[in-house]
């Protein structure tokens, strides 16, 4: 006779919660639905034009991206010259109930980056387990294990909370461009609206502190080659190199 947890007693019962956390954290998501104050077809054209077709194209100001279509919806947040693998997508499709039309759909991480997060947990879970079991893991491999797991851990939380606004954010998006409140489901997409305004500044602040960066690295390596400048002379067989002996007579040549 089968029994609900027989699989579970496969695993040591300090083991099950770890699994449980795990699938959790990783292929997590929180369910969204719009309802949509258009018919099917301009609410698709209207999502369409609020967001961009490709991450690619977007350089100067954060934008919404990805495949809008009546039957797929897929749409993430992209800041310029910011990557984040851990970031939730919106993945849903449009839906007409009786005279009403919805988008429906769910934030979560893509399936690549849950595919490569399970077989780094699975593959150190399972090597973690058999070390133990069979005693013939030494200390030194089975610390190295934990942290391996504990860095993995580290890293998706850390893209996380660095993607702790964009559903909130897609959801601003969603909203202005189907022209109606959204009901949805988890506490962090029901907070205040935000403004697309300042959801969308001009000019990112990572923009701006990379090019006060640059242009602090291109006013240095100017000053570095004008205090490094010699005298070059070609001769017969030979070249000879002198150094100036004043930053005077070095700029004087610039």
């Amino acid at each position: 006779m089968w029994h609900k947890n027989s699989t579970d007693n496969v695993l040591p019962e300090g083991v099950r919660p770890v699994i449980k956390t795990l699938i959790g954290f990783v292929y997590g998501s929180e369910s969204a639905e719009f309802r949509s104050a258009f018919g099917v077809a301009e609410s698709v054209s209207r999502l369409r034009d609020a967001t961009r077709r490709h991450s690619f194209g977007v350089l100067a100001e954060q934008a919404a991206a990805g495949t809008v279509r009546e039957s797929r919806v897929r749409l993430q947040r992209v800041i310029p010259m910011v990557g984040n693998s851990f970031k939730p997508f919106f993945i849903g499709r449009f839906e007409v109930r009786g005279e009403s039309v919805y988008l429906t759909g769910r934030f979560t991480m893509l399936g690549l980056v849950k595919i490569f997060m399970s077989i780094w947990f699975g593959f150190l879970l399972v090597a973690g387990i058999t070390a133990v079991a069979t005693g013939q893991g030494s200390p030194v491999l089975i610390l190295g294990a934990l942290g391996m797991f504990g860095a993995g851990v580290a890293l998706v939380a850390l893209g996380k909370w660095f993607a702790r606004n964009d559903i909130a954010w897609l959801s601003n998006i969603i909203r202005s461009a189907l022209g109606a409140q959204p009901a949805i489901v988890g506490t962090p997409v029901n907070a205040a609206p935000i403004s697309l305004i300042q959801a969308t500044p001009a000019i990112p602040m990572v923009l701006r502190v990379t090019a006060l960066i640059l242009v602090f690295s291109g006013a240095m390596g100017i000053w570095s080659a004008a205090s490094g400048i010699s005298s070059w002379q070609a001769g017969p067989g030979r070249s000879v190199i002198t150094h100036f002996s004043s930053g005077f007579r070095r700029l004087g040549k610039l």
